[in-house]
């Protein structure tokens, strides 16, 4: 399930990520070897190393089908490297040699890795301990997009690892993954297996982090900077389950989930965290601060991670502030532990069972008549281009879901078949446009979403003659689509026209 999913975001993002016009294009291609050839799509590299050491900033190398013996540096150039064909198709293994790929030399955004499966890495050694068993990220914030980053080992960051850096990490599957006890003589290592931060910022969105373990603290993520570094860490519309941090020795075991130390400043959006386990202590997030950690977490299902002794089985807060709005918790406000912070528990909390579709077969997706459904923050936005976990729109009907899965198939009665939009009139009044959109033909009671094709939307209720309306102000100049979706699940698009 997970790795189809990859393989649809990665087809999504790679016709959004074009190779620039005036960019050299080189191809590569394993079933060429030993031959090297030019680098041309008729004569193709048969290593990717060889296409990035010839390569320049704003080149593209595209990877044909194969498997890669091979452990890549990017060498400081903002380039793209991405398969044809999807990371299930295309592996880079490590042979457990150093990590998979490592961006150490100043790599900005445009320095994108999309489409592999990276496996079989144990890590940069620093010299005491190794890093970033699959990705290692040193001084540099890379794109990190569309991979799927499996069975890699490390003492910090057994999937990905960064420090003093601000990647883009998006919608990746992460699993498998271990962050290993590996220092002689003290256990202070083991940390993040799915992805370890120090004196980093991220953007980490909409992927996978399931069944990684930390031997120490941070079985899916963990965070942790010097105190005076301010960092931002950005979490939206990821699916986080079956993590664990089993500690050793009686040393660790704190957070399933996320574990964050520090005073970074903190957005948990639209994330699943879920089935996570910290053997010792914390299961769901904990915020760890110094004195200034700030923290928000909104329209997230933090729920059924695993009960163990000690405290904070879904949220554990330490001096920092923590604001809480429109999300499913575990236990409601005792569901978090506070241990001298500030928890402001805002409107919208709800603490109700999920409604997974079929959690014991690990699928977290929201079943179509789940509570948790249009239940997030009436006015919630999404930003351009933002979707849930499986590329769906974030918002479907009349409000954003809780949780990483947007349902996309209404939970209604019976369609009547006659739902229609029935007329579009745009007009301007004092310089400002205002659009209504008219509908008819519903059932008494439904309800209904109407969207304009610039992002807009209107919701309401039919009423009792079967019709229904929504008014937009402000609506650009020109010609658009409205598109109308009512709560049995019948859809209708008419097009208007604004002076």
């Amino acid at each position: 399930m997970f790795r189809k999913q990859a393989g649809w975001m990665f087809i999504a993002a790679a016709l959004m990520s074009l190779p620039a016009a005036g960019a050299d294009t080189f191809y590569v291609d394993a079933g060429t070897c030993p031959d090297e050839g030019d680098g041309s799509e008729g004569n193709p590299f048969c290593r990717i190393q060889r296409a990035i050491d010839l390569a320049a900033d704003g080149d593209t190398i595209l990877v044909l089908p194969g498997s890669y013996r091979e452990n890549l540096d990017f060498l400081g150039k903002d380039v793209t490297v991405r398969s044809t064909d999807g990371p299930e198709a295309t592996v880079i293994d490590a042979g457990f040699n150093s990590s998979a790929v490592i961006f150490h030399t100043g790599e900005e955004r445009d320095a994108v890795l999309e489409g592999f499966t990276l496996t079989n890495g144990t890590g940069f050694s620093n010299g005491s301990v190794y890093l970033g068993g699959g990705i290692s990220i040193n001084n540099a914030s890379p794109t990190i997009r569309g991979n799927i980053i499996i069975n890699n080992e490390a003492a910090f960051g057994g999937g990905i690892d960064t420090e003093r850096g601000n990647p883009l990490i998006e919608n990746n599957v992460i699993t498998g993954n271990l962050a290993s006890d590996q220092h002689l003589l003290l256990h202070i290592s083991g940390d993040g297996g799915g992805i370890s931060l120090f004196n980093s910022s991220a953007v980490i969105t909409g992927n996978r982090i399931y069944a990684n373990t930390a031997h120490h603290n941070g079985g899916g993520i963990w965070s942790d900077e010097a105190p005076n570094d301010p960092f931002t860490l950005v979490f939206r519309n990821n699916l986080i389950f079956g993590n664990q941090a089993v500690g050793r020795d009686g040393f660790g075991g704190l957070t399933g989930g996320i574990h964050i130390e520090g005073n970074p400043e903190v957005t948990i959006s639209g994330c699943t965290i879920t089935n996570n386990a910290g053997v010792f202590d914390v299961d769901g997030v904990m915020l760890s601060g110094e004195g200034r950690l700030s923290a928000a977490i909104e329209n997230s299902i933090i729920y059924g991670n695993s009960a163990n002794p000690g405290q904070g089985r879904e949220i554990y807060l330490r001096r920092g502030t923590l604001d809480v709005r429109y999300c499913d918790v575990e236990g409601g406000q005792t569901g978090v532990t506070n241990n001298n912070g500030t928890l402001n528990w805002g409107s919208g909390n709800v603490d109700t069972d999920p409604g997974f579709a079929d959690p014991e077969a690990d699928d977290y997706h929201l079943s179509v008549c789940a509570p948790l459904v249009d239940a997030g923050d009436p006015a919630f936005t999404p930003q351009p281009g933002e979707t849930d976990v499986d590329g769906d729109d974030r918002v479907v009907f009349a409000a954003v879901d809780i949780g990483a899965d947007e349902v996309v198939t209404a939970c209604g009665g019976d369609c009547t078949g006659s739902e229609r939009i029935s007329a579009t009139r745009c007009r301007q009044k004092n310089g400002v446009n205002k659009l209504v959109v008219k509908l008819t033909g519903g059932a008494p009671g439904d309800t209904f979403v109407v969207r304009l094709s610039g992002g807009e939307r209107e919701s309401g209720t039919v009423r009792d003659t079967g019709k229904g309306k929504a008014k937009f102000r402000g609506t650009p100049s020109g010609a658009g689509d409205a598109t109308a979706t009512w709560g049995c699940g019948a859809t209708d698009t008419e097009s208007y026209d604004c002076p």
